[in-house]
């Protein structure tokens, strides 16, 4: 077994950071934001197209995620993502407040050890929410 070794990252960036490509940045950080106490890191940077992001920043907790609106060869993609909460039901109900479908309510699941929820953004992308029994 091969092992990589640590590299250093520019701005404390997390070694692997999801990028989330979508049309209506602005409106996904802020559901973001919102839905799951994101708070923004550094500056927006502009897009090709006026009135959009070329690159944003948001950290829930120690987790960054990087956003920015559709751009040539950058077409809007589609993400699932997986979030460990505090409190599901409370976090899932919010999101769902905000424009999030819900795929699965709220479960619990002994044999996982944890409550489990599943909705889709307005944007398309898939989050799963999670809370340790």
């Amino acid at each position: 077994m091969s092992f990589i070794p640590i590299v250093r990252t520019a701005h404390r960036h997390p070694i692997l950071t999801p990028v989330l490509i979508v049309a209506d940045c602005a409106g996904l950080l802020a559901f973001i934001r919102d839905a799951f106490g994101g708070q923004e890191a550094g500056e927006r940077y502009p897009g090709e197209q006026p009135g959009t992001i070329g690159h944003a920043e948001i950290r829930i907790n120690d987790a960054l995620i990087m956003a920015c609106d559709p751009m040539a060869g950058f077409p809007p993609t589609a993400a699932r993502l997986f979030l460990y909460v505090v409190d599901v039901q409370q976090t899932y109900e919010r999101a769902i407040g905000l424009g999030a479908t819900s795929l699965t309510p709220p479960e619990a699941s002994p044999d996982h050890g944890m409550v489990t929820a599943r909705i889709q953004d307005a944007w398309g992308n898939y989050w799963s929410l999670a809370q340790a029994l």
